[in-house]
């Protein structure tokens, strides 16, 4: 409780209040300095338009505000006002209430609802993409079937030959799209035996270090001591690749760099990864591709793994896509850290194998 006088002074405090904002001393303050600095000018304003036409006012939604403490930490609270006349003079009798731990929850909630919903979201694009690539592979089996006979029966040189060429071309392009579709819902095959994700990706990494430009410092962290994941090593060498690319092109012209990590960590029950998911309990392998590029908005990170959603000029917007795929077929999944003009982390990570194959 704190009674304010019309200039804002605060006349009295209770215990509360002090143990609240962790000051002895509130009295003869003036009560914006309960507030953050950026909200102090805007109170003014508004507590001399209560003044001028004073109401009671009680406490719920539109009510919350932030308040400071003493030591400077913010806290969410509510509060309820009652005009006070005496003497011809108006106090404010300020009713504070403590709500962080309700506004704590309320985000957590929303945050839950969020990646239920980023889940249900990425499963039903999988399902999508599952049923669109088995039609469309019957079609292209049926399709270059047919081209190859159409083939046999002309002449090799004719101008109906160099069209059927270009046509068993375009669909053999659009069948390895399609691949890439089942790859995305996790059905896709896998080659599946002992992979070290340390040796696998330092092996990587030196591939790629000659086409990675001047301006870009590639920094390697990979422990050699990195249990076995049992894993199909091309798929999984495609999305350290995926990642590597797209962190190189985040830089852009600009000096930059790209952190490679790999280490283990342990994921306990309920704990989700931040986009993808939910993985099971135990120990994973992991990759960390970190850059000092661009960063991403957080309208692109909820999109980032959609099919053919690119920011990109061109391109198809499957490599990403891909790399989801890839992972829930591993029993994997991602961490994704990101923000415009930050830089972005992408962890995978995959299951380490109980018993590695002998």
């Amino acid at each position: 409780m704190l009674m304010v006088n019309s200039d804002g002074v605060v006349l009295f405090a209770n215990r509360r209040a002090s143990a609240l904002f962790l000051d002895e001393h509130l009295c003869g303050k003036p009560v914006e300095a309960l507030l953050p600095p950026e909200l102090r000018d805007r109170h003014r304003g508004h507590r001399h338009g209560y003044i001028a036409a004073p109401e009671r006012r009680e406490m719920g939604e539109g009510r919350e505000l932030q308040a400071q403490r003493a030591d400077g930490s913010l806290f969410s609270v509510e509060v309820a006002l009652n005009p006070v006349k005496r003497k011809g003079k108006t106090y404010v009798l300020c009713s504070v209430v403590d709500i962080s731990e309700r506004v704590e929850l309320a985000e957590e909630r929303e945050a839950i609802l969020k990646r239920g919903l980023q889940q249900e979201r990425v499963h039903s694009l999988g399902m999508l993409a599952s049923g669109i690539a088995h039609d469309f592979n019957n079609l292209f089996i049926g399709i270059l079937g047919n081209v190859d006979v159409a083939l046999d029966s002309v002449d090799p040189d004719s101008l109906a030959a160099e069209c059927l060429i270009d046509a068993r071309a375009a669909s053999q392009q659009a069948a390895d799209l399609a691949s890439q579709l089942t790859v995305y819902s996790g059905k896709g095959e896998r080659a599946l035996g002992n992979l070290d994700l340390s040796l696998a990706t330092g092996q990587l990494a030196m591939l790629l270090r000659e086409s990675v430009p001047d301006n870009v410092a590639l920094h390697l962290d990979l422990p050699r001591d990195l249990p076995i994941v049992y894993a199909d090593q091309n798929q999984v060498r495609q999305v350290v690749m995926n990642l590597i690319s797209n962190a190189v092109q985040a830089i852009g012209d600009a000096p930059g760099q790209v952190w490679i990590r790999s280490s283990v960590v342990e994921i306990a029950a309920g704990e989700p990864p931040e986009l993808d998911l939910e993985l099971a309990p135990g120990r994973y392998a992991t990759v960390e591709v970190k850059d000092t590029g661009c960063g991403m908005s957080p309208q692109t990170i909820e999109r980032m793994f959609e099919p053919f959603f690119t920011t990109k000029e061109r391109g198809h917007g499957l490599g990403l896509a891909a790399t989801l795929g890839i992972l829930r077929g591993h029993g994997g999944g991602l961490k994704v850290r990101s923000a415009e003009g930050a830089g972005t982390s992408i962890t995978l990570l995959l299951p380490i194998a109980a018993q590695p194959l002998g």
